[in-house]
């Protein structure tokens, strides 16, 4: 799964990128609101599976360009990882369109479930096993069958 990672502060966003690849999932780690619009609002064919977002970014605020992806409905999954624990901050990146609101710190392990739990929401998918004919997909074990048999694929296929 390849996500997009807006996050400013090099020593974390450099963890953090580290930390999710070491549970599957790749990520673009862009450091400001002007690049991660390119990227989205600005790039129609760009393809991340859920965004994790910053609020406090240096050339703008993070809601604004989640309000600005709402608007121009982009239904990508939207995770807000920030320091800012307050219930007003929480309830307008909610409101803001956020499919779930995380304060750091927080563990990578717990990150990487919030992050399958989310894209499995978009996707209409309950659980984490999705079948599409022949085709069974296994998002927690990484894994794919076709006819019940292993199908061998590199991390950016699957």
């Amino acid at each position: 799964m390849h996500l997009l990672l807006i996050e400013d502060d090099l020593e974390l966003g450099a963890e953090l990128q580290r930390a999710l690849n070491g549970h599957g999932l790749t990520s673009e780690w862009v450091r400001g609101v002007k690049h991660a619009r390119a990227l989205t609002i600005d790039t129609p064919d760009a393809h991340f599976a859920c965004a994790v977002l910053d609020l406090g970014l240096p050339d703008g605020q993070g809601l604004d360009l989640l309000r600005a992806w709402r608007r121009a409905n982009l239904a990508l999954p939207a995770i807000v990882l920030t320091a800012r624990d307050a219930l007003e901050s929480r309830v307008a990146g909610l409101d803001a369109g956020a499919d779930d609101y995380v304060i750091k710190p927080v563990a990578p392990l717990e990150l990487a479930s919030r992050i399958r739990a989310v894209t499995r929401r978009a996707a209409g998918q309950a659980s984490a096993v999705w079948s599409v004919g022949r085709l069974h997909i296994d998002t927690g074990k990484r894994e794919v069958r076709a006819d019940g048999s292993v199908v061998a694929l590199s991390p950016k296929e699957f």
